[in-house]
């Protein structure tokens, strides 16, 4: 559970998300590496988590998919739209580059 690390969390820290990615469309619903799952309320307690980090002092960067939900989310944040190629989907029109949003506080 990311939200173990709150308690050792000091000013100037640096943390690194790296989360299941928000569904950019219908097809695209892998939102887990485990049976719990990372849905939109998980999206939201990270982005918690985030605010907390942020206002500890500590450094945040979270990659995640460019997603209307996500910008919103972090709207008070930095964040640079970036291509990331993608060779591996179970159709090939799906493979290539994809946008993601890099979010930090810094």
């Amino acid at each position: 559970d990311f939200w173990a690390i709150k308690k050792s969390l000091k000013p100037n820290d640096f943390v690194y998300f790296d989360p299941p990615y928000h569904p950019v469309n219908l097809t695209s619903s892998f939102t887990s590496y485990t049976k719990v799952g990372f849905g939109e309320d998980m999206q939201v307690k990270l982005k918690e988590l985030c605010d907390y980090i942020n206002q500890i002092g500590a450094k945040f960067m979270v990659s995640n998919s460019y997603t209307p939900m996500i910008i919103d989310l972090y709207k008070n944040y930095r964040h640079t739209s970036v291509e990331a190629n993608r060779a591996i989907n179970s159709k090939a029109s799906g493979r290539g580059k994809i946008k993601e949003i890099v979010i930090r506080n810094y």
